[in-house]
């Protein structure tokens, strides 16, 4: 799920420009950033005479115009979406998304508080994450400067970025790679990937060859310091079936659990389950975990695996507290 945090606030706070300095700190700081604004007045953003204004005024239900370097979708809508509808739309390229309003949505809140406006907040205390204000208010609530863009932009960063894990999806298949399939397994992994706490960081299409795979995984591992890399395809026993031997050469450990868990249950649908060859292991701080690369069996492999897959990521990052039960608990 993408991290995602609502700047709320009274007309006249300054959640406006507090939205704009914070797209602006973070995209310092390298981050990929989505803007979504909530109008409740209604909105109208195209223009009469408009080729896309006379599309939708003959009764298109959604109208696309697309160039070079931008891409616009305007959709009639039966109801006020929510932030969760809106997510999937937006694609989960982005590394934050910075909302403004939405005061009465599910998602984390930051509310924009000037004493000159009254003691008084728009969202109730236990719906906030933190104030940003120029006065004091007796609150348990993480107060933070009005004004300090670098002190409000730190906490959404510790809070709420930094706690996901940073994934990378390598789909390993040379027709793939040559144009000639669609990467089904890569958006299976996307979409179940979606309700965790994860940020999708890379993705990409390489050939069944070793010397690829090995250096695409030594990057991501290494250099862009991934929490987790998920490859699908290359495991089963076809010629150029040579994802699990890139993987070996490249881990430190193996984790044996995972792959028997994996092969386990898809056992339990077709007994060619036998045949694969996946392994699973870490490298450094990165765990590396090769998926089938059929559709349904990635989906069956990861949802096998998740339950235990967050521990696994905080022991390696030396993060987790203890799995066993205390004796005095038993």
């Amino acid at each position: 799920m993408l991290p995602i945090v609502s700047i709320v606030g009274k007309s006249g706070s300054g959640k406006t420009a507090l939205m704009e300095q914070l797209i602006a700190e973070f995209k310092k700081r390298g981050y990929k950033v989505a803007a979504l604004k909530h109008s409740p007045g209604g909105m109208e953003i195209d223009q009469p005479g408009k080729d896309s204004w006379r599309f939708a005024q003959a009764g298109s239900d959604a109208v696309l115009v697309s160039s070079r370097d931008k891409l616009a979708f305007v959709k009639n809508l039966d109801h006020e979406f929510d932030i969760e509808e809106i997510l999937p739309i937006m694609g989960a390229e982005f590394d934050l998304v910075l909302a403004e309003g939405f005061k009465k949505g599910k998602s984390p809140k930051i509310e924009v508080h000037r004493r000159e406006l009254g003691d008084d907040l728009v969202c109730a205390p236990g719906e906030l994450s933190a104030i940003v204000t120029n006065g004091s208010l007796d609150t348990d609530i993480p107060l933070l400067p009005w004004g300090d863009t670098v002190a409000v932009a730190d906490f959404i960063e510790e809070n709420f970025v930094k706690k996901m894990f940073t994934v990378g999806i390598l789909t390993i298949s040379d027709k793939g790679w040559r144009g000639e399939r669609q990467d089904k397994s890569g958006e299976v992994i996307r979409q179940i990937l979606s309700s965790m706490d994860a940020r999708v960081v890379n993705y990409d299409i390489i050939p069944d060859e070793k010397e690829f795979i090995v250096e695409r995984l030594v990057k991501w591992a290494d250099e862009d310091d991934l929490d987790v890399v998920l490859t699908t395809g290359g495991t089963g026993l076809s010629p150029r079936d040579i994802t699990p031997e890139a993987t070996l050469s490249v881990v430190d450990r193996i984790i044996p659990g995972f792959a028997e868990a994996m092969r386990a249950e898809s056992l339990k649908k077709t007994p060619m389950a036998m045949l694969s060859r996946a392994v699973v292991g870490t490298r450094g701080k990165c765990l590396i975990i090769n998926l089938p690369g059929s559709p349904k069996a990635v989906h069956e492999c990861l949802e096998v695996i998740l339950p235990a897959l967050p521990h696994a990521l905080e022991t390696l990052k030396g993060q987790a507290s203890e799995c066993g039960i205390p004796e005095t608990q038993i």
